[in-house]
């Protein structure tokens, strides 16, 4: 995951920022239990988004325990408890989809890059490993797009949306995994592939500089060429991630509105625009 899915701080009311912390914080202490102390490390806004749009869409029995970070013992640390094992998948989704995002950078980093990172491929592997384990569908999911996502990249002729279809489609195919109602894992499909779309060109505007540098493939400099200026590919993602919010945030009112529904729709609604504005302004 990329952490770019965050909530919009300012309109969240007290009560729903604890809310959201404390599903942060049991993904965290999940990553512990099931991977080990250096897995939290990798945790990303994104995950926790993840968890509770599974809570939502499964209608799951919520509770909070009181407790205290177990690495800050003077900080308060609330967690989520949930009747199913959406606080577990979420967390072997997280660790699949690191694992993919760390071989992604083995293949285009630089020597340097590729040596810091190289400490982390051991721990990665088993982590990769215990959450195909446990999660054996969603691991073939996250290799099929892996290798989808290559051979666009390969593709000299793919397009802005090729090269964003296989991301978009790994997380519509992973958040709706298991569902079992249909209509409800339609929506979430819907759901992950505009966010993950969305993810995909927000990420490729966020490194566009260093793409150019590097010689890496970019959507952005595909479409409007090589010499193209952050403000010209800014725009041209800026229409393009639009549509997918919007498509988005449509598909996710046909879910009944009740596990995190106030904190699901202010990420939806505002958080992913104010995201979108920081990469913006942060290039320009």
């Amino acid at each position: 995951m990329f952490g770019y899915i965050k909530p919009f701080k300012p309109e969240l009311k007290i009560r729903e920022y604890d809310a959201y912390k404390a599903v942060y914080c049991a993904i965290c202490r999940q990553l512990r239990c099931d991977y080990g102390l250096f897995a939290r490390f990798t945790l990303q806004y994104d995950a926790a988004f993840f968890a509770m749009l599974r809570m939502a869409a499964a209608e799951s029995a919520v509770s909070v325990q009181k407790g205290r970070c177990p690495y800050n013992p003077l900080a308060r640390c609330n967690r989520v408890l949930c009747g199913d094992d959406s606080l577990s998948y979420a967390a072997a989704v997280s660790m699949l989809l690191f694992t993919r995002k760390l071989a992604d950078d083995k293949r285009d980093d630089g020597f340097w890059r590729r040596l810091a990172l190289l400490p982390l491929r051991p721990f990665a592997a088993r982590w990769q490993k215990k959450a195909a384990a446990r999660y054996p569908a969603a691991a073939d999911l996250a290799a099929q797009y892996d290798r989808a996502q290559c051979a666009a990249e390969q593709t000299p002729a793919a397009g802005v949306d090729a090269l964003a279809d296989p991301t978009a489609r790994c997380l519509a195919g992973l958040l709706a995994l298991g569902v079992a109602q249909t209509d409800r894992a339609r929506v979430l499909q819907s759901v992950g592939y505009n966010v993950g779309k969305w993810v995909y060109l927000l990420d490729a505007l966020d490194d566009l500089a260093d793409d150019r540098r590097r010689g890496r493939v970019n959507p952005y400099l595909r479409r409007l060429g090589q010499g193209c200026s952050f403000e010209e590919a800014a725009e041209f993602a800026k229409k393009q991630a639009n549509v997918c919010l919007d498509e988005a945030c449509r598909s996710y009112d046909l879910l009944p509105q009740k596990n995190f529904s106030p904190i699901l729709r202010n990420i939806l609604f505002l958080g992913l625009e104010d995201v979108q504005n920081s990469v913006i302004r942060r290039g320009s």
